[in-house]
């Protein structure tokens, strides 16, 4: 598996196709490694970015939970 701990490009970068373009690459990439999946962690927050990430064929496979200690 490939692992991306977030895939974040600039605002102004943004509905220009940088993102998928990324995604191509890290694809390429996955298979060139002999890789059989893509996992990619995005924050609760990017709702955003899970629309994206959806539109490209990703699912959720889970949720991860933590917890803060003082």
């Amino acid at each position: 598996m490939l692992y991306v701990d977030d895939l974040v490009t600039a605002s102004e970068a943004r509905s220009t196709g940088v993102g998928h373009a990324l995604l191509e690459y890290l694809e390429q990439r996955a298979r060139e490694l002999a890789c059989t999946a893509i996992h990619l962690d995005s924050g609760t927050h990017r709702r955003d970015a899970h629309r994206f990430y959806m539109r490209e064929r990703l699912t959720i496979m889970a949720f991860h939970f933590a917890r803060e200690l003082d």
